[in-house]
């Protein structure tokens, strides 16, 4: 799966876990694609998908932002 991250942090990712490769037909610098491996765990993904979604919502118009949860 390719999640939305932030630039730093996806460097960090890459260098620490084997199967979190720059994101497939994306913008490298911003998404990462992670898949089965060693210490890739739910913990790991839950947080990436909620920071990925983080990222998203925080650049859409006031209006159409989800509201706070």
């Amino acid at each position: 799966m390719t999640v939305k991250c932030e630039p730093e942090h996806a460097r960090a990712q890459e260098r620490g876990y084997a199967s979190i490769t720059p994101g497939r037909y994306l913008d490298k610098r911003h998404w990462i694609s992670l898949g089965p491996g060693p210490g890739i765990t739910e913990r790991l993904i839950t947080d990436a998908v909620q920071d990925s979604y983080d990222l998203v919502a925080e650049r859409l118009p006031r209006r159409d932002r989800p509201s706070a949860r």
